[in-house]
């Protein structure tokens, strides 16, 4: 089967290879000065497209937007960076690994249910019984 598939692929390849190519007689050559102002005629049409549709989208939540990414970004910068790094400095290694799992362990629910919704019951299994071992 491995052998079929190989030799499939290789005459498929090669086949590509074997088109004919056909002579064309009607062939202009550009200068780079013609190809220059095709571009530029290229460019200016393309500006013009850009000045005609301006498109203004109304936020009314813009003042309330800007005022709550400036805290999040103060307490960000201010709070959670430090925290963090302290975290990180003060508990243990295996501890942080043994909250993470914590944490883990309480999603397999949401897991669990979205493998069930799936359909995929062999995966929902192995949720369930993760969920049972590493809970108790």
């Amino acid at each position: 089967m491995r052998n079929c598939l190989l030799i499939i692929m290789c005459l498929l390849t090669v086949a590509g290879c074997s088109s004919s190519v056909q002579k064309k007689e009607n062939i202009s050559i550009m200068s780079p000065a013609d190809a220059n102002a095709f571009d530029d005629d290229i460019f200016n049409q393309f500006e013009e497209e850009l000045s005609q549709s301006k498109v203004t989208v109304s936020d009314p939540l813009k003042p309330i937007n800007k005022v709550m990414f400036n805290l999040n970004d103060a307490l960000y910068f201010w709070v959670a960076k430090p925290v963090v790094g302290l975290y990180s400095g003060v508990v243990p290694r295996p501890a942080r690994i043994g909250i993470g799992n914590f944490f883990s362990n309480l999603t397999t629910p949401k897991r669990l249910v979205n493998c069930l919704l799936q359909g995929k019951f062999p995966a929902a299994g192995d949720e369930l019984r993760r969920f049972a071992i590493n809970t108790t």
